[in-house]
């Protein structure tokens, strides 16, 4: 018998983003292995991804926006519902988690799944008392008191380790996987002329949530570079968020706003991929993206700002897309303008995708549980 058969997932919310598509991705695969898989999170707030959620999983809601004001809640679950193993995908809900465990004796094993960039997170929140000095001291204190730390990329994990200096073994690497569903409508591509049918060769698509983690006023500024040499390229925005009106005046501003689109999220996201020419990525730091993942298994190039970290890790120069030096706003349009003309073999480019499958990602949680408790 396996030495694992309860696993609960741990989050601060269940809104469109990476993460939360990440870890939903994973429960789901948890189920389908003959898991007893359960859900705790902060809140349901716009809860993009709660329909997501196989419909064997139990939700469990706080209803709270900070941790600090769920600790009653995460106690209570604790003691009553007693789980095996946490898989806790936020830092300082891990650390939360941690403390609890040391004060009422509980006898789960926690593991905290890095989705973030500790060291990007503190430097943007320098001037906030609390998320810049606080959580930062707390995380450093109490984090490696978790049974094991999982970074999401090599690069993530590597920092951990420089960040934390945990115990020999204590941190590793599982890389997020791609949604089977993407998954199994982009094989049913390969192999056939639909792989590269929609794709007009003028359009560039940008993904993901307007904030400033994702860098997309440099990509708005590449783009108009851009446009003086290829008039014809549209640049479509799929996400949404904070900066959309900021992003939308930029676009004004730069005299661009007719090539540009704003789609907001959708959920057909397989079709995106189907149709863009290219997925350009401009952000200022990731732990590892799912976009550059999901764009290759579609045959789509990719063209990102080699930040840290994660694309370096997906995107291989000249065969499934280009890495730009970080912040290199004028060769993020060169290679832009230069992957556009480049000679892409959209089967090879699908390849290089096949190592972030699911069954490889919950592969090695399975390993780790061995480890842990076996």
């Amino acid at each position: 018998m396996r030495p694992v058969q309860r696993v609960d997932f741990f989050v601060t919310g269940l809104r469109a983003g990476g993460n939360a598509r990440s870890t939903t991705i994973l429960a789901n695969e948890f189920v389908a292995r003959g898991y007893d898989t359960r859900m705790v999170t902060l809140n349901l707030e716009n809860a993009f991804y709660r329909d997501h959620i196989h419909p064997s999983i139990p939700v469990t809601s706080f209803d709270t926006i900070h941790v600090r004001e769920a600790l009653g809640g995460l106690a209570a679950y604790m003691r009553v519902s007693q789980p095996q193993v946490i898989l806790s995908q936020y830092s300082y809900l891990t650390v939360a988690l941690v403390l609890l465990r040391e004060l009422h004796g509980f006898p789960t094993k926690i593991i905290g799944v890095e989705r973030g960039n500790l060291r990007y997170v503190r430097r943007e929140h320098a001037t906030d008392l609390w998320r810049g000095r606080v959580v930062p001291a707390l995380i450093r204190q109490f984090y490696c008191r978790a049974d094991h730390i999982v970074g999401v990329s090599e690069g993530t994990a590597q920092e951990l380790r420089e960040e934390l200096r945990c115990a020999d073994g204590r941190i590793s690497a599982i890389c997020n996987a791609i949604d089977p569903v993407l998954a199994a409508q982009a094989a049913a591509l390969i192999g056939t002329p639909d792989l590269t049918a929609l794709k007009s060769g003028r359009d560039l698509y940008a993904i993901g949530r307007l904030m400033y983690q994702k860098g997309f006023d440099r990509l708005l500024d590449a783009f108009a570079l851009c446009l003086r040499q290829r008039p014809e390229l549209r640049l479509h925005m799929v996400g949404d968020g904070p900066l959309r009106e900021e992003l939308q005046a930029q676009a004004t501003q730069l005299g661009i706003a007719h090539a540009v689109t704003w789609t907001g999220f959708t959920q057909q996201i397989g079709t995106i991929y189907q149709q863009a020419t290219l997925v350009v990525m401009s952000s200022h730091y990731e732990a590892m993206p799912l976009t550059p993942i999901e764009a290759t298994s579609f045959g789509t190039p990719v063209v990102a700002f080699d930040c840290t970290h994660g694309p370096s890790e997906v995107i291989i120069n000249g065969v499934n897309g280009f890495l730009v030096p970080q912040d290199d706003v004028p060769a993020l349009a060169q290679t832009i303008l230069h992957a556009l003309d480049y000679a892409w073999d959209a089967e090879q480019i699908v390849a290089t995708a096949q190592r972030f499958s699911k069954e490889r990602t919950v592969d090695s949680y399975e390993a780790l549980f061995a480890r842990l408790l076996g």
